[in-house]
This record gives structure tokens, sequence and C-alpha cells, in this order.
């Protein structure tokens, strides 16, 4: 018999629907599966922080109304400001042993409203 598991899904937690991806670990270079949100148009929420190699962006989902920070690898977006809205790609996260929550993107770029 199963176990009943408590650890909720990604899809659960931001309430947007996920697609598994094959991915491949920078440290260890194994391959492995991971859910994530392919494209998601997020608010700014904050000012972007940068340390390291990668940039923290606080961001606001309207729509469900969550609050949380995405980790992407890369440089700061020049020239966006609190409210705008960007789109982040390949968006996973897991839960940490506090209770929240760990947020990483593959990508993020200006949103542009198509005509």
């Amino acid at each position: 018999m199963a176990k009943p598991n408590w650890n909720p899904s990604l899809e659960q937690v931001l309430k947007r629907p996920t697609v598994q991806l094959n991915k491949i670990s920078e440290k260890t270079k194994n391959e492995y599966k991971v859910d994530v949100i392919p494209n998601v148009v997020l608010m700014l929420a904050g000012t972007p922080e940068t340390i390291d190699e990668y940039t923290k962006y606080p961001v606001a989902d309207v729509k469900n109304g969550l609050e949380y920070t995405i980790k992407v690898k890369g440089t700061l977006i020049e020239g966006i400001n609190f409210g705008q809205h960007l789109t982040f790609t390949n968006l996973t996260g897991g839960a940490l042993s506090n209770g929240n929550g760990w947020y990483k993107a593959d990508g993020v770029e200006k949103y542009v409203k198509k005509a």
C-alpha cells in the first residue's frame, strides 16, 4: 500500500498548469525530470536584487493572489519598474524546511502585449 503524499505539487501551490521537462544538473551532469510552468506573466512587486550570477525578482500573481520571489541566472533586465509585467520561462520550485518555498526560472524578459 502507498503512503499519503503530504507534499503539494508546483501546480497546486502556484495554481497554474505545469508540464514535465527533462533537465541536466549543472553540478552532477545527471538528467532529471522536473515540473515547470512553461511561460507565466507576473507583475514586478519590488526591487530586483542581484547576488552573484543570479537576480531575484519579487513578483505578484494578481490572478491567484500570491507573492513570491523568483531567482533567474543572468543579469538584471534594465529599465524595468515596479508594477511592470515580466514573462518567466520554465518556472519551477519546491518546499523549504521552514515551510516557505523556493522558485527559479530559466529566463525572464519584459512582457510585450501582442496586438
